[in-house]
């Protein structure tokens, strides 16, 4: 196992689960994603993050796809971490992460979870903004 590809066959997770170690966070949130550029809805997605990279995907029927690399580095920024109620005595977190992609066009990422863990992976990441700063 030497690519990240290696690795991502062998996550398996429940919905809305979330594990952190010290050196790396994974597990799947929603991602706000965009359909035919009209409507937006939460699509679930997995996650690794390890290091300076954040590895995004989608599976279907144990198949990957819809993969993103994102670099962490200094131009990119989070949003303050948002925990909502709703009224049907439901509560979720959700927060924004800001990047440059390599063509070097801003890019916005929302994100939302059920699972209060959600605060790991958000802390994870202020903490390598933080040590690259």
């Amino acid at each position: 196992m030497n690519s990240f590809d290696d690795y991502i066959d062998v996550i398996y997770l429940d919905k809305d689960e979330i594990i952190d170690s010290n050196n790396f966070v994974y597990g799947n949130f929603y991602k706000k994603v965009t359909t035919k550029k009209i409507f937006n809805k939460w699509s679930n997605r997995y996650f690794f993050i390890k290091h300076k990279m954040m590895y995004i995907w989608k599976k279907r029927k144990n198949k990957i796809y819809k993969k993103e690399k994102i670099i962490i580095d200094s131009h990119s920024y989070l949003s303050g971490l948002k925990h909502i109620a709703n009224g049907n005595n439901s509560t979720y977190f959700i927060f924004k992460y800001t990047y440059f992609d390599v063509s070097m066009k801003q890019k916005t990422l929302h994100f939302k979870s059920y699972n209060p863990k959600i605060i790991h992976l958000y802390k994870f990441i202020e903490n390598i903004l933080f040590t690259i700063r």
